[in-house]
């Protein structure tokens, strides 16, 4: 239909439409996978291709106890490998201002937060990244991003991590895993970045 005739009829949007041809620039995220979990104690992901070099990841997590939270990739083919010579940094600020920084190198994972203040059942966090070049083996795989975890029977704390492989290689996806307790409940949403 062409636009002159739209301005002069009018469109009923209660109406059926069929469109044909390609669709542009109707934006550069498109979400590539989205998972629950009431059990356990990981969330993965293995769907990593050479369509997109960036991802931005959004995660949720109810532990049934106080614990940290690491990530593991998976290598090009899809099987979980613990890294060699992984680098990871963290700063974060409990509530009443106490400081929880940690950093270290040659690492088989990367910790995200050393330990969740007070985490128990109902003491959700939640978190995004940055899962870059995981697909390029000129390049370093790396994540760096954001944590808040709530506290009810402890502070509430919120950090930002980093972390990198030392030697590149493909890698097909990631794990998060907590490392005290299960999981009660959680999400995960890994959204490809176009460009």
């Amino acid at each position: 239909m062409a636009l002159s005739k739209i301005k002069s009829e009018s469109i009923n949007l209660a109406d059926t439409f069929a469109f044909t041809g390609t669709v542009t620039g109707a934006g550069a995220m498109s979400l590539v996978h989205s998972s629950t979990a009431t059990s356990g104690t990981t969330l993965d992901f293995t769907g990593a291709t050479t369509a997109f070099q960036t991802y931005l990841v959004l995660f949720g997590i109810d532990p049934s106890a106080d614990g940290g939270l690491t990530v593991q990739f998976y290598d090009a083919a899809g099987t979980p490998s613990l890294l060699t010579n992984a680098d990871y940094d963290q700063g974060g600020v409990n509530e009443g201002g106490g400081q929880a920084p940690g950093n270290a190198h040659g690492q088989t994972d990367i910790e995200i937060r050393t330990g969740i203040g007070g985490a128990s059942a109902g003491e959700f966090y939640t978190g995004s990244f940055f899962f870059q070049n995981p697909m390029d083996s000129a390049h370093l795989t790396s994540i760096h991003g954001f944590m808040h975890g709530q506290g009810t029977s402890g502070p509430h704390v919120w950090n930002v991590y980093g972390g990198q492989k030392q030697t590149a290689e493909q890698n097909k996806g990631f794990q998060l895993k907590i490392t005290a307790g299960a999981i009660t409940s959680a999400y995960l949403k890994v959204f490809g970045i176009e460009g």
